[in-house]
């Protein structure tokens, strides 16, 4: 049993790595690695796929994404110390995603927070302003989208920096949905967006506010509450009663925001820094 990079999936490795993920999906209760990870297994993206062999069996699998370095996530979501240093040696930066509890040795650095929270939508939250609220327009609407997103996440490290082949990507999975996807103009230009993802093959249907934004322009003018109110309800109409999302932890105004809507952390994902 040995940890091995493998640049492109055979067909086999790549069954058995889906095969681990379903099973770690209903083993967890939730999503077992992080959906870009999961995509570049789906479509077969070379490079920076490492898995765990026993025999002529893929047992573990981890992404590492060429990100300032290697950033890494193990199916299930631990840390493997053996994996870590195996990495180590061709990269002179890694960083690993920890989901929820699991253990890690003492002198890995924690260099962010991500929090996974839910709220229930028994009594989803209304507003009967809906003017300017409409549907994305895949025809026109996403270059105007895409400034918009990368605008509002100008600082993020992943979220800010989005182009229209990333776009289009995610338009083609099987889950995206045009009409669950909410636009709010004002004076023709967007002011905020709630793109919303439900998980409608999971063992508990849920609503996911996949991205979530406002213009920065119009911060502090109750877009966001507006926003928010707007895609709960978008969930809830669907007969979904379960929403999640995942915020940075030192983002208070919007955990504050999230809160204030009813949501509560759930778990605490954390990305450690290989010394």
């Amino acid at each position: 049993m040995a940890w091995r990079e493998s640049i492109v999936l055979t067909p086999s490795e790549r069954r058995d790595i889906l095969d681990l993920c379903l099973t770690w999906d209903d083993l967890l209760g939730r999503e077992s690695i992080d959906e870009t990870r999961r995509r570049r297994v789906q479509h077969n993206s070379p490079g920076g796929h490492w898995l765990n062999v026993e025999g002529d069996r893929v047992i573990g699998y981890a992404g590492a994404l060429s990100h300032q370095g290697a950033e890494v996530e193990m199916l299930g979501g631990q840390f493997d110390a053996t994996l870590a240093a195996a990495i180590r040696r061709d990269r002179s930066v890694v960083r690993w995603w920890l989901r929820g509890s699991n253990p890690y040795p003492a002198d890995l650095r924690v260099v962010r927070q991500l929090n996974f929270m839910r709220a229930e939508l028994a009594t989803a939250p209304r507003s009967d302003a809906r003017e300017g609220l409409r549907r994305i327009n895949l025809g026109r609407d996403v270059d105007a989208w895409i400034a918009h997103n990368n605008a509002s996440f100008a600082n993020h490290p992943e979220q800010g920096s989005w182009t229209k082949e990333d776009f289009e990507a995610r338009a083609q999975e099987p889950w995206f949905d045009p009409s669950a996807f909410l636009l709010w103009e004002v004076d023709d230009d967007i002011a905020a967006s709630c793109w919303i993802k439900f998980h409608e093959l999971a063992a508990e249907r849920v609503g996911e506010i996949y991205v979530f934004s406002v213009d920065p322009q119009v911060q502090g003018q109750g877009w966001g509450h507006r926003m928010l109110d707007a895609g709960l309800a978008a969930i809830s109409d669907r007969g979904v009663h379960h929403a999640v999302l995942y915020v940075d932890a030192d983002n208070l105004a919007a955990t504050a925001l999230y809160e204030s809507a009813g949501f509560t952390t759930r778990r605490q994902d954390l990305l450690l820094q290989i010394p």
